[in-house]
């Protein structure tokens, strides 16, 4: 029985990936740097201006990888605040 449960361990052990690689979505881990393509809301939500610049390289290394870059700006149209006040 203590044999069996040896080679059951080594089984596990072997079938167990000991580098793993991927690759994300390029659009999506730009979510990070940018809250306004998850939100358009929020340009200009506490009044500054904001100005991302985002250069990405995939693969590295590797001849016609893939290069994503994002250059963006969001500011406020308005100066004021709208604010929707209820009567009840």
């Amino acid at each position: 029985m203590r044999h069996f449960y040896a080679i059951i361990a080594v089984m596990l052990t072997g079938s167990i990936p000991f580098t793993l690689r991927g690759q994300l979505i390029p659009l999506h881990s730009q979510y990070f740097f940018n809250g306004y393509m998850i939100n358009p809301a929020m340009a200009g939500f506490d009044g500054t201006e904001t100005f991302n610049v985002v250069v990405r390289q995939q693969w590295v290394g590797y001849e016609g990888n893939p290069k994503t870059y994002w250059l963006g700006y969001q500011n406020r149209i308005l100066k004021r605040r709208f604010r929707l006040k209820e009567k009840l």
